[in-house]
């Protein structure tokens, strides 16, 4: 009995940490941007978080525009996890 109590309370952790795991998208560089997240912390975050990512030019005009650095940018450009 405690070993199905501890399996389904791992289990449970486990499914909360995945769906804990959002998509970022422009929108949420853009939110974490305006809230004066350091570049190094949004950065970290692309990497760590999968991301889809519009790169048009007027997508990267309006990032540009919210005030993302130069740096967020090119992560999110670089991030393995790109869609185009």
């Amino acid at each position: 009995m405690r070993i199905k109590v501890s399996f389904w309370g791992a289990f449970v952790l486990l499914i909360s940490a995945v769906a804990a795991q959002t998509v970022l998208t422009n929108d949420s560089i853009m939110k974490m941007a305006k809230a004066g997240l350091g570049d190094d912390i949004v950065v970290s975050t692309i990497n760590a978080q999968p991301g889809q990512y519009s790169t048009s030019a007027d997508d990267l005009i309006a990032l540009k525009g919210a005030g993302v650095s130069d740096k967020v940018i090119a992560a999110a450009r670089a991030s393995p996890r790109l869609q185009r």
